[in-house]
């Protein structure tokens, strides 16, 4: 057992003196890697200010560049709306001028078409008036006649209606005086 033991601690100090190695190999190493960790942050801190300020250039560059495209696009969208707008303008004055003008030719036709007819409508009216007032002037004669042979009729009853009661009136009268003249 005791050859045991001496064989288990011989096994753990040579583990422990690896270990020991590979702790101080790994320690070296990492001293060694922080070392270039270092100097490749040194380069890429480097690289990363040369890329920015390249960037930079190249960005403004290109922001230069498109700024003359877009101030160049914009003068010729301004020329070209000028052009439209005059060109526009004048198609749109001679069409309202165009416009005016068959209006006014439509408005003389209209102006004449109703003097016309106000002319044919005002002869008409004046026909319809006097065929209107003939008829009713032949009317009135009819009426008058008519009033007349009605008045003379009436006026022949009323004679005869008088003479009527005139003689029953000098009958019931005579009558009359016969019934007081018995009475008295």
């Amino acid at each position: 057992m005791i050859d045991n033991l001496t064989n288990g601690m011989i096994r753990l100090s040579e583990e422990i003196s690896a270990l020991r190695h590979n702790r101080a190999v790994l320690t070296g190493d990492l001293a060694i890697g922080r070392a270039n960790l270092g100097s490749s942050i040194s380069e890429m801190i480097s690289g990363f200010q040369s890329d920015r300020q390249q960037m930079g250039e190249q960005t403004k560059a290109e922001r230069d560049e498109a700024r003359a495209t877009l101030e160049r696009t914009i003068a010729e969208m301004i020329s070209r709306f000028q052009s439209d707008r005059q060109q526009m303008g004048e198609q749109t004055k001679a069409e309202r001028d165009e416009a005016r003008a068959t209006l006014e030719r439509t408005i003389a036709e209209m102006i004449s078409g109703f003097q016309s007819d106000r002319q044919q409508m005002g002869e008409q009216t004046r026909a319809d008036v006097a065929e209107c007032v003939s008829h009713v002037k032949d009317a009135v004669i009819g009426l008058r006649q008519s009033v007349a042979g009605l008045r003379a009729e009436f006026a022949s009853d009323i004679k005869g209606a008088q003479a009527a009661w005139s003689a029953s009136h000098g009958q019931t009268h005579e009558a009359g005086a016969k019934t007081k003249s018995k009475k008295d």
